[in-house]
């Protein structure tokens, strides 16, 4: 078994989001926040759970995402507190809003991810006119600090007839990485094994996997294009790699609920609100779900482009 510590926790600060994305699992079509109910963490919550992770030596480091994380009404003091305990930073954003809090995203994180989904037409067709261009001049607010700036995008059949060109625009940029990965698409089948294997292993009713439900094939890649300027990496989804993730990677969501994945919000190993998330980590319902993904168990883990989180490095 895979050596067992904590090493990236995953702050979901809120689950609001200034865009409502077409193809998004939170708040799209589908999306599973439109009808989600309970109060999000405050800051003495989030206060709370740093305090009990800055206990562990070495630290992990955190992840700051959501819905739109810099829609948090405490951002810039959230920021502030995790970095005076010593922890390095990431962040998971849209791009939108980096306007408001250059400063901070320049001093405070050592890598931000943001989300462009292709060319100026691709990605205003899927998050609004006008907000290509939004996130591109936010962008280059950034890219002239030390922190390292990635973008990331999901591979569709439009983007994929136009990857050469992106590459050049993302070039432009002047960011350090692209980042292309396979769409997550669930057949209904699928959703069907991973329901039945949710209520079997854990007795769980799996609400939330429909929101995945797609119909849309996903493109095959045969070549990604190279660059002089910035690391273009392709992430595929794998069906043979065993997931590692649970014995490395917390999730904490907007309400509480720690998980161990950022996709899939149906098993929940406890609440920081109620207990230690050093306990929960190490519970035995945690143990347990450990041992199913890392024995196949869970069908969705073959549609993930980040088993074992490797590829999130601050």
């Amino acid at each position: 078994m895979p050596t067992k510590q904590i090493k990236l926790v995953h702050f979901q600060i809120t689950k609001n989001c200034n865009l409502r994305c077409s193809f998004c699992g939170q708040w799209g079509r589908k999306g599973f926040f439109a009808d989600s109910v309970g109060d999000e963490m405050d800051y003495s919550n989030w206060e709370k759970v740093a305090t009990e992770l800055q206990k562990l030596n070495p630290k992990p480091k955190i992840m700051l995402w959501g819905g739109e994380p810099l829609c948090c009404p405490f951002f810039e003091k959230l920021v502030n507190m995790l970095r005076s305990k010593g922890f390095e930073l990431g962040l998971i954003t849209n791009g939108t809003m980096i306007d408001k809090y250059t400063e901070i995203l320049q001093n405070q994180f050592k890598h931000i991810y943001i989300s462009i989904d292709g060319t100026k037409e691709i990605h205003d067709s899927i998050r609004g006119k006008g907000i290509y261009q939004k996130v591109c001049d936010n962008v280059n607010l950034i890219t002239k600090s030390q922190t390292k700036t990635s973008v990331m995008s999901v591979i569709t059949t439009s983007l994929l007839s136009q990857l050469p060109y992106f590459v050049t625009e993302m070039e432009n940029l002047n960011i350090d990485q692209l980042i292309l990965q396979d769409m997550i698409a669930i057949s209904k089948e699928e959703a069907y094994a991973y329901s039945m294997e949710m209520a079997d292993a854990f007795g769980i009713k799996a609400k939330y996997i429909d929101s995945w439900i797609t119909n849309t094939e996903v493109p095959k890649v045969a070549n990604i294009p190279t660059s002089a300027k910035i690391k273009v990496e392709y992430l595929p989804h794998s069906t043979n790699e065993k997931c590692t993730s649970a014995y490395n990677h917390i999730h904490i969501a907007w309400n509480g609920d720690v998980m161990y994945c950022t996709d899939f919000y149906d098993f929940v190993a406890g609440n920081v609100k109620n207990e230690s998330v050093i306990d929960i980590f190490n519970n035995q319902l945690s143990e347990k779900f450990r041992k199913e993904i890392y024995q196949g168990k869970c069908v969705t883990c073959k549609h993930c482009s980040w088993k074992s989180n490797k590829n999130y490095e601050l």
